[in-house]
């Protein structure tokens, strides 16, 4: 009974995947470039500031929460534009990332 117990477990185990995972060595730096070559936006008391990143201009949409589009804006590079909006959640949208934000 032990042997077999003892040959079933060596089966499982010689026929199990092995893990193995691999982090590029400048993963790091990679993701810096990146968040630096994106566009940004800083959410104030009834606006929201929408900043080009400095090499390519964006175009931005504003959504709200329910999905309709509310306002569009083309930022050239390295600009920044200021949009009021009303209280409320929205969406705000450009070729690289969204996000959620909140007027207040």
């Amino acid at each position: 009974m032990k042997s077999l117990i003892l040959s079933i477990l060596t089966l499982i185990v010689s026929v199990a995947p092995i893990a193995a995972f691999a982090v590029p060595s400048r993963q790091s730096d990679i993701a810096t470039e990146k968040i630096a070559e994106t566009a940004e936006l800083n959410v104030g008391r009834g606006s929201v500031e929408l900043i080009a990143a400095p090499q390519r201009s964006a175009h931005f949409v504003i959504f709200s929460i329910t999905g309709q589009a509310v306002k569009s804006a083309n930022v050239d590079a390295g600009e920044r534009v200021s949009i009021d909006l009303p209280d409320g959640y929205y969406i705000v949208k450009c070729a690289d990332w969204s996000r959620r934000i909140l007027i207040k």
